[in-house]
């Protein structure tokens, strides 16, 4: 495997990981929108929504340390790293100086220092690791937090590709709504609508449940 297809390679691993959170980005979002149609009715006093999202926070933060882990073989440091040894030995679509790749690790280095320590520790003391003495660790990383972080890795991972092989990437939350969610949510309210109604249904009844698999309230 020559230096172009080890690159090619670390590409395909770290993009994984990045549309990965990309796709818990769109769930955990969706799952904790209280201002949404299903929110009350769907979500509010699920246990099985509540570790749903318990879980996929756990997989972001897990994964957003790997790739900002140095001595991990998939993350952004050790690819800038690969890149920064081998840059001669690969076939680049557009070259670029070592300024270009001076500011993708000035980037990293913008992070909040106080953040990144936070997900080190809660990683180390909560996530891997059941630490007998976590709770001497505080930690105040939320979401939001985290979100930040992979906006910034998306975007350097964006840049790099851009000049590998062209790729114009654009990492957004994928999709409207959970469909899963919302076909739960129209079965809670269609249950409730036909049960109050079963004695006498009338055609009415009928355009009314259409009305709620359409998300539209009721006449």
């Amino acid at each position: 495997m020559n230096y172009t297809e080890s690159l090619t390679y670390k590409f395909i691993e770290i993009e994984k990981s990045l549309v990965e959170l990309q796709y818990l980005r769109t769930d955990l979002t969706y799952i904790a929108n209280q201002d949404s149609i299903y929110f009350e009715s769907t979500v509010k006093d699920s246990f099985f929504f509540k570790r749903v999202f318990i879980n996929g926070t756990r997989l972001v933060f897990i994964n957003l340390h790997m790739l900002l882990n140095k001595k991990e073989d998939f993350s952004i440091y050790s690819i800038l790293d690969f890149i920064q040894s081998n840059y001669q030995a690969i076939e680049w679509h557009r070259d670029f100086d070592k300024y270009f790749l001076i500011s993708l690790y000035q980037k990293l280095e913008h992070l909040d220092i106080n953040i990144l320590a936070e997900l080190k520790t809660l990683r180390d003391k909560y996530l891997v690791h059941n630490d007998s003495n976590k709770k001497s660790f505080p930690v105040r990383i939320g979401l939001e937090d985290a979100w930040h972080i992979l906006d910034c890795l998306n975007e350097i991972y964006a840049a790099i590709r851009l000049r590998f092989d062209n790729r114009q990437l654009i990492f957004e939350i994928y999709g409207d709504k959970p469909v899963e969610v919302m076909n739960l949510y129209r079965y809670k309210k269609i249950r409730s609508y036909s049960l109050e109604r079963i004695t006498s249904p009338s055609l009415q009844d009928l355009n009314n449940i259409r009305m709620i698999i359409k998300d539209k309230e009721p006449a």
